[in-house]
């Protein structure tokens, strides 16, 4: 990756991602901690293809995704990556679920296979259950 991303704050420059190097492999579950302010969700938003870095590349597969013009790096967002959102990014209508859901039946996956891929992915997220904000559910109609 060495990624570089800074923003301008107040007319002052910050440097908020200097070189940063990582490789997660498939299968891997990460969790990127550290204080407050340090360049944790610009790092995830520069993983996630939200936003792009000044310096760098983030690759997958060997392909430098922000290459992708903006519906590639859509469709490679639905169909590639996953975000588990804190509090504030749920929809509150939705129980825990239904909220991890969303991405497949967004890509028009089964409801049933949608369902039993959201069910294991909390299973394995929250095995103790309480998730971000909600207690996941995990019990498909």
């Amino acid at each position: 990756m060495d990624v570089q991303k800074s923003f301008v704050t107040n007319g002052n420059r910050v440097d908020v991602l200097r070189g940063i190097d990582l490789d997660i492999f498939e299968g891997e579950m990460v969790a990127i901690v550290g204080a407050s302010g340090v360049g944790k969700t610009t790092l995830l938003h520069v993983m996630g293809t939200l936003e792009r870095p000044d310096d760098g590349e983030v690759l997958y597969r060997g392909e430098r995704v922000f290459t992708y013009d903006e519906q590639m790096l859509a469709s490679f967002r639905n169909q590639t990556i996953g975000f588990v959102f804190q509090a504030h990014h749920l929809l509150p209508e939705f129980n825990a679920l239904e909220n991890t859901m969303m991405p497949g039946l967004i890509k028009g996956v089964n409801r049933k296979e949608t369902c039993e891929r959201a069910e294991a992915i909390l299973t394995r997220s929250y095995p103790d259950s309480g998730g971000p904000r909600q207690s996941p559910e995990t019990s498909c109609w």
